[in-house]
């Protein structure tokens, strides 16, 4: 039998994506990394879409979450007059340290992880329409759930 493809030039060939999580989640953010190229009317209907499901989720879920985290901060606050909690500063403190030291080692960030105002202005005016999309688009969702 023979077989067409020993024939056919390899850059002729279909390339095979691969199709696990980690590629699909890398052609997604390459595609939301490069937003602010494609049309603004994409841009904000992409803003938009994202905030209604953000505002919808947020509105039906923040009475529950708000019960939820004054019940454990109340739940805290007693256990720690009570003596039933004893907090090691110095251990959390060390603990937090070594946390912080290994995440920017395994991630290899050399530069501060907090950005600079230039690099904050330069994000949200790339990104303008997308964010304003994102606001309306939230604040119809809260208001629908």
């Amino acid at each position: 039998m023979v077989d067409i493809k020993d024939y056919v030039p390899k850059a002729f060939q279909p390339k095979k994506e691969p199709n696990s999580l980690a590629a699909i989640l890398d052609r997604g953010l390459s595609y939301l990394r490069h937003i602010n190229q494609k049309p603004i009317a994409l841009q904000f209907g992409l803003g938009a879409g994202g905030g209604l499901v953000t505002g919808f989720i947020f509105g039906k879920t923040s009475r529950f979450m708000a019960i939820c985290l004054g019940l454990s901060i109340i739940l805290l606050q007693f256990c720690n007059f009570r003596g039933y909690l004893r907090f090691n500063q110095t251990a959390l403190e060390r603990d937090l340290r070594d946390a912080k030291n290994s995440l920017t080692r395994e991630l290899g960030i050399d530069r501060p992880l907090i950005p600079t105002d230039n690099e904050m202005e330069s994000f949200f005016t790339k990104n303008l329409y997308l964010f304003s999309g994102f606001g309306a688009g939230s604040l119809i969702g809260y208001g629908l759930g």
